[in-house]
């Protein structure tokens, strides 16, 4: 890319030897990184959002590092590694680790959090993480810890007088949250707060799935029964189906008692000091995180990865994690002193400004000449302190 869009040529060695000089320095890249973002809100953060995502190789060799796993990319064919990140609610990043491909999510939450208490000296935290961080073991573990949390809960594997008790309620109550109409119960679960939230948005959601869901299985149904070699492929049906002696069939009931959770979510939270109103928002605030992988993984390239050394690995994510930071920053200033911009938006205002470069062969000076820039173009100069050369569409001497 630096070849063929800015005419720098730089030898792969040279490349590769700024990888592992990078990847020596990585834990003093990540405290910089931590402390330019924490140093935007006073040195302390509140909120940390916590996500788990994998990155796969365009190779099937496992080792330490990588090894074959739960692909959220649908690559099971391929080795992976599982990156977690905490960011801000803003997406601003805090820190990332990578583990090895084959580890469960959930049981990358605890060290992480040691990790950023311990590192990164952050205090009365609030971690926000998704149902794949549901565990007991996590959640003891971050009482004992004095950790506070709001994290997404697994309503269908709660104890059975719960799940009774939740469906059969009928005293919800009216609330919105971000904009959105909600009705809202909070619940007692292991001395914790239990909110859950119904919304008719989330209900045409659940029933759209599901049905898609029945109609891909009920391709496979020949004379009432289901062949196991065409389950196996489909890990969304088998909710659905009950086996009876050596032969798959399609459990109506069980279709009957999914659609009974339409539109229901629920969160788990420790913390006494927000109403269920302000622990739903700022668990849908958890979006941002997500859409932090989209640009890792989409702008950024960062997979597929094809090194294979754990140095050249590390090197990799480390320099996706460094542009990200970047990404973060840029968008973060705009919004702040513009409009909210996606990166894709001010990496193409930004790519359509050009300039010219003119050289006088008699004197042998150069002198640039900027196209004509447009107002939002400048706006995004003025905010990164670039502004000095568009003031005026005219040659100015280098």
């Amino acid at each position: 890319m630096l070849e063929q869009d800015y005419a720098i040529r730089i030898a792969l060695e040279k490349i590769y030897r700024m990888m592992d000089r990078l990847v020596e320095r990585e834990e003093d890249i990540k405290k910089t990184i931590a402390a330019s973002t924490l140093g935007l809100f006073g040195g302390k953060l509140d909120v940390a959002f916590f996500d788990v995502t994998t990155l796969y190789f365009e190779s099937v060799n496992e080792d330490e590092l990588r090894s074959f796993g739960f692909s959220k990319d649908c690559k099971f064919k391929q080795t992976q590694v599982v990156l977690v990140l905490v960011t801000t609610t803003d997406g601003l990043p805090i820190t990332y680790r990578l583990f090895t491909g084959k580890i469960y999510e959930g049981h990358t939450l605890i060290s992480m959090v040691e990790e950023i208490r311990k590192v990164y000296e952050i205090g009365n935290v609030l971690l926000v993480a998704d149902r794949a961080m549901f565990s007991n073991e996590n959640l003891k573990t971050m009482d004992a810890q004095g950790i506070k949390y709001i994290v997404a809960s697994r309503l269908r594997s709660l104890p059975k007088q719960l799940k009774k008790e939740l469906l059969e309620s009928e005293d919800f109550s009216p609330t919105v949250v971000e904009g959105e109409f909600h009705w809202v119960k909070e619940f007692s679960y292991n001395q914790k707060r239990l909110v859950v939230s119904y919304s008719s948005k989330r209900t045409r959601k659940d029933a759209s799935d599901r049905s898609r869901l029945v109609e891909r299985l009920l391709k496979n149904v020949k004379d009432g029964k289901v062949k196991i070699k065409d389950v196996i492929p489909n890990y969304g049906t088998k909710k659905y189906l009950a086996l009876r002696g050596k032969e798959v069939f399609v459990d109506e009931s069980k279709i009957e008692k999914d659609a009974l959770w339409d539109g229901l979510h629920g969160v788990v939270s420790n913390t006494d000091e927000l109403t269920s109103t302000q622990i739903l928002s700022r668990y849908r605030g958890l979006w941002r995180i997500e859409e932090s992988f989209r640009i890792s993984k989409h702008d950024l390239k960062m997979r597929p990865i094809y090194h294979w050394t754990q140095q050249r690995i590390y090197g990799h994510v480390l320099i996706c994690f460094i542009a990200y930071a970047l990404v973060r920053q840029a968008m973060y200033r705009v919004g702040r002193q513009y409009e909210p911009m996606s990166f894709e938006k001010i990496r193409n205002e930004l790519l359509h400004s050009q300039a010219s470069i003119l050289v006088d062969t008699t004197t042998n000076r150069k002198y640039i000449l900027p196209s004509k820039t447009t107002p939002v173009q400048k706006k995004l100069y003025r905010i990164f302190g670039l502004n000095q050369k568009f003031e005026k569409s005219k040659c100015v001497r280098v």
